[in-house]
């Protein structure tokens, strides 16, 4: 399978992961988590084939329809990591709300596609928390819930993009055992795919004269964390035993 029929499945289920078009929580999760393996598995193969040439490393926009937010910026940098890219933020971020993907294009298309789906999802499940303590309090919560909220939702579904990458590489490299030389190939493509996030840094470096920084977001409110992290684990990621057969068509 090419990369934009890859793209174009992704995006399939993800439409149908929209729990505003789903009535059932689960069904966006299972078709979040087939996403994810279907990408994983697709890396894989490509980088095992002895003809595959890595893509340039390019630049793009991360597009956001919402105002700039500090958790997004957290969410867009793990998404980043997990997809062999990086991120860069404009110095102007809190006006400007611009972010750049870096690294191969469709690594940046997978990162842009799940980054879109899980916003609206983490969005819409703080709406509804706000409207619940409202409900049982009488009052909205501060922001500071708000920001913990976000903050532990998406370390959960940073645990469960861990969980996914294993299963699927896992589920590869048993199907290798029997064969030295693929197996061999397997282990060369999962280290050529995750030297790719260091290799778009290095092309920032290269090109930019930036100052890398690590961001750190507070949590200090643990019921609006503890909320937050009930939500991620609505939005379980592991593929588990997920199918990552993909059309050879």
């Amino acid at each position: 399978m090419d990369k934009l029929k890859v793209i174009e499945k992704i995006k399939k289920l993800l439409h149908l992961a929209d729990t505003a078009k789903n009535s059932n929580v689960e069904e966006a999760a299972s078709a979040a988590a087939k996403a994810q393996a279907l990408i994983e598995k697709y890396r894989i193969e490509q980088a095992m084939l002895e003809s595959h040439t890595q893509d340039g490393i390019t630049w793009q926009l991360l597009a956001d329809k919402g105002r700039p937010e500090d958790w997004k910026l957290f969410l867009s940098g793990t998404l980043a990591r997990h997809n062999g890219s990086y991120i860069v933020r404009s110095p102007t971020y809190t006006v400007d709300g611009q972010v750049w993907l870096v690294g191969e294009l469709f690594d940046i298309q997978t990162s842009q596609e799940l980054y879109t789906y899980i916003v609206n999802e983490l969005n819409r499940f703080c709406i509804a928390e706000l409207i619940k303590y409202k409900v049982a309090h009488n009052i909205y919560p501060q922001s500071s819930f708000t920001q913990s909220y976000y903050v532990g939702a998406i370390s959960v579904v940073e645990e469960r993009l861990q969980e996914a990458t294993k299963a699927a590489r896992e589920e590869i490299v048993s199907k290798s055992t029997k064969d030295e030389v693929t197996l061999a190939k397997v282990h060369h493509a999962i280290q050529r795919i995750d030297s790719k996030s260091e290799a778009a840094k290095d092309w920032i470096k290269t090109k930019f004269n930036v100052n890398f920084k690590n961001v750190s977001l507070t949590t200090t409110n643990v019921d609006g964390y503890t909320a937050g992290q009930e939500a991620g684990k609505k939005l379980n990621l592991d593929p588990g035993r997920a199918q990552l057969k993909t059309d050879k068509k």
